[in-house]
């Protein structure tokens, strides 16, 4: 081919045979589907030739209802665990978190 260089058709080489290949498929299957049609004799379904059958009745489904849920009271935690919490909260140490020293204070009186 004139107009082709000899890399670009060392590129696209390997490409010829699948694509070939695909594209002769086609024609293959689409003859063999033109071919088909053509042999099929055209007939009327039967379903038309007869009486028309009345539907059959569908009985009612009843609607499931969701389940109603019981009220789970919760017990109070013991007196001696919320005392134990609490002491121990108490005696740990408050440590100041590092992104609050970047922030401005905004909510202060001293901002205005």
């Amino acid at each position: 081919m004139p107009f082709l260089m000899k890399e670009e058709i060392q590129i696209y080489r390997p490409l010829l045979v699948p694509m070939g290949l695909a594209i002769v498929g086609y024609v293959l299957i689409t003859l063999a589907l033109i071919r088909a049609r053509q042999e099929a004799p055209e007939q009327e379904p039967e379903a038309s030739k007869q009486e028309p059958k009345p539907e059959p009745k569908t009985a009612r489904v009843p609607v499931r209802q969701p389940p109603k849920l019981k009220v789970i009271e919760r017990n109070p935690l013991p007196e001696t665990l919320v005392k134990t919490l609490t002491s121990l909260l108490e005696k740990m140490p408050r440590q100041k978190s590092r992104h609050r020293r970047s922030l401005p204070c905004i909510c202060s009186s001293d901002a205005e």
